[in-house]
């Protein structure tokens, strides 16, 4: 299941949807007007799910998902730092999961603890992608 923690319009859900039909997606959006859009564009398919809500104040654990997307949905580093420790403490001798980071400060990333990169492509600090897994 992949976790995509403020979703938006939901095209990241929806690519991911395209390659991988057979997989179940969640989204949760903070901001009613993304979410109502997000809710309408994916209501005929039964793999989606689609919540309003502020992830960084719900126990998202209960999705027991394999892969978490973020495109940057903080308020600011601090906040980012500690979502990633908790959720990497509460995952490190569990399971294997995949984060996917998109337009991040990438030094922000590479510091982080119990986590390495799989794959990183940046054109500038804060423009690029990477994904990582639990350091086990």
């Amino acid at each position: 299941k992949l976790l995509d923690l403020g979703c938006g319009s939901g095209r990241v859900i929806e690519f991911f949807n395209k390659n991988f039909s057979n997989k179940n997606f969640m989204g949760v959006e903070y901001f009613s007007n993304q979410y109502d859009y997000s809710r309408k564009i994916f209501k005929e398919e039964k793999n989606i799910k689609i919540i309003q809500a502020d992830f960084t104040k719900m126990d998202f654990f209960q999705y027991d998902s394999d892969c978490y997307f973020f495109n940057d949905p903080f308020k600011n580093s601090s906040e980012f730092i500690e979502f990633m420790e908790k959720t990497t403490n509460f995952y490190l001798n569990k399971k294997n999961v995949l984060f996917i980071f998109v337009n991040f400060n990438k030094k922000i990333i590479e510091n982080l603890e119990n986590i390495r990169c799989i794959e990183s492509h940046y054109i500038s600090e804060k423009k690029g992608y990477s994904i990582y897994c639990l350091d086990k």
